[in-house]
Order: C-alpha cells, then structure tokens, then sequence
C-alpha cells in the first residue's frame, strides 16, 4: 500500500512553487503519495501538479469538504469512468452526523453500490467514535480505501492516546 503525507504538512497553499517543494520533498523522504487539499480546487492548475507529480514518480490523492447542500449522486459515475476511486470519510459526531462510524460508513456503501467507492478512516475520528481501532478496520475489510493516521489531539504521533498496535 502506498505511503502518503498530506500536503499541508510542507505548505499552505498549491503555488507551483508550493506544490514543487510538497512534491519533492515528499519524494525526497521516501512517500508515495502526497494528499492535497482543495480547499478551493479552481485554484489547483491539474496540468502543473501532474508534471510535477510526474517528475517525481509520485502518486496522489485528493480531499474535498462538501457544504451540506452539495450533490454528488452522479460523481460517482463520472469518477468510475476516469478510473477515480472515491472515498466516503468516516468522521466524529462533532463534525458532522451522517457518518461516524466504520459501520454506518458501510451501511451507506452498501446502498451506493459501486466499485469505485470505499471507506475512508482516519485514527483521530475513530478515536472517538469506534470501540476499537482494529474493529473498525475489520468493519471495513477489503472496502477500506484509505487511511489517515493523526494522533488523538492532532499533535505528533505518539504524543497522544492512540493505540498504535491495535491500528496496525
């Protein structure tokens, strides 16, 4: 499975000479993947980052808020047909109420039905909402598509209530 950072973590924002320090920095430290951020996706230049991403041989992945009146029930058709795998984030009840838990996550993709949608799990949130790490996990099985690994209050891994084994 590849290793990814979130883009963030090198910069605030998707500059070409932002996304050329998060890319190869990134590469330099031996990551896979760099997850960026659109925060506004107008303001992302595709043709730039794949160039870059390129030169690096670095994969990506994308995030994206949606406002609560968003619709996205042909998103996944259209993603399906890019060979674009879509992933539903399981988050805390503090941010949101439709999906908190591995297994209300596979509820809803059990009523999606589609290939190219998965499960999305994050340690922070299911720090909070999940009885254990490793249950979650094995909710999910084979419909787990991605992983963030945050540390319990947001700060260093480690530093925080996280059981790391039980995760991994």
């Amino acid at each position: 499975n590849a290793i990814g950072v979130h883009a963030l973590t090198w910069a605030g924002g998707w500059s070409e000479a932002e996304a050329l320090e998060t890319i190869e920095g990134s590469a330099r430290l031996g990551y896979d993947l760099v997850e960026i951020p659109l925060l506004d996706p107008k303001t992302v230049d595709a043709e730039m980052t794949r160039a870059i991403l390129s030169d690096h041989g670095m994969q990506v992945s994308t995030s994206l808020g949606l406002s609560f009146d968003a619709d996205i029930s042909n998103s996944d058709v259209e993603a399906s047909d890019l060979d674009i795998t879509l992933g539903l984030e399981v988050v805390n009840r503090y941010e949101t109420n439709l999906l908190n838990t591995a297994e209300q996550g596979m509820e809803m993709l059990a009523e999606i039905d589609r290939a190219n949608v998965k499960i999305h799990l994050d340690s922070y949130h299911m720090h909070i909402e999940e009885a254990g790490l490793a249950q979650a996990v094995t909710t999910c099985g084979d419909q787990l598509g991605y992983v963030h690994i945050g540390e319990s209050h947001r700060g260093m891994l480690g530093s925080g209530n996280i059981d790391w084994p039980q995760l991994f």
